[in-house]
């Protein structure tokens, strides 16, 4: 644990929190700008239908919005607190640490992961707060198709950011094959690019669909990790 809280304050947290801050505020605007598209546009695809006049589609929405944008501030994180300082100038003093070179690892994985599972969680919960409250005021009434919405909104949450957290580990293993920071944050949107559609294909399904991912992207993101730990015992000063 003091090795928990010593990565911790070595990392700027202030900038990522402001970045995740930034994220939610987009979030909430488009999660209101989706209410109003069907009044106003009033599409007659049934998928569009299903997505913006439910709001198991709104939330579907929403959860691949979240799950895209934390992905890319776990990569960011990880690039940072992984890539950065065992690649930049700091590196000499942090391979020589009297610690094992996989705890001090371990340890910044965990950050990532808790740091995007909180991130994630409070930008999907209070975006759809803020849609609920947007709804009531406006008198926009979407369906509710599923029982005890308000847990499958939990749950999803917890695993979207599961998810997240995962790929920006696996992002991770590009990074450090290159050497780059910006490595690290390319991969995580190209594998974006080809997963996040999942999310909003099945929006009755939602919960399923997001455990299934994080289980798939966790097993990868424990390989990668145990990859990357060889490659750092590996890892010359």
């Amino acid at each position: 644990m003091n090795l928990y809280r010593l990565e911790m304050m070595k990392i700027r947290i202030s900038t990522y929190l402001k970045a995740a801050l930034g994220i939610c505020a987009g979030l909430w605007c488009l999660g209101i700008l989706f209410l109003f598209i069907f009044l106003l546009e009033s599409p007659t695809d049934p998928e569009s239908v299903e997505l913006f006049s439910q709001w198991d589609g709104l939330f579907a929405l929403i959860s691949a919005l979240t799950f895209s944008t934390h992905s890319v501030f776990a990569a960011c994180l990880s690039s940072g607190i992984i890539i950065g300082e065992y690649f930049g100038k700091n590196a000499p003093v942090l391979l020589t640490f009297p610690i094992q070179r996989k705890s001090v690892l371990h340890k910044k994985c965990l950050i990532i992961c808790t740091v995007t599972i909180a991130a994630a969680f409070f930008c999907n919960v209070t975006t759809m707060g803020m849609m609920y409250i947007a709804s009531k005021l406006f008198r926009i009434t979407p369906q509710m198709l599923t029982k005890h919405f308000v847990l499958t909104v939990f749950l999803a949450s917890i695993l979207t950011g599961a998810a997240a957290s995962a790929l920006g580990i696996i992002s991770c293993l590009a990074g450090w094959q290159k050497q780059s920071q910006t490595a690290t944050i390319i991969a995580s949107l190209v594998i974006i690019c080809f997963i996040t559609n999942w999310i909003a294909l099945f929006p009755c399904y939602i919960v399923p669909v997001m455990l299934l991912m994080s289980i798939v992207l966790a097993a990868i993101a424990v390989m990668i990790y145990n990859i990357l730990t060889k490659k750092l015992e590996n890892l010359e000063v």
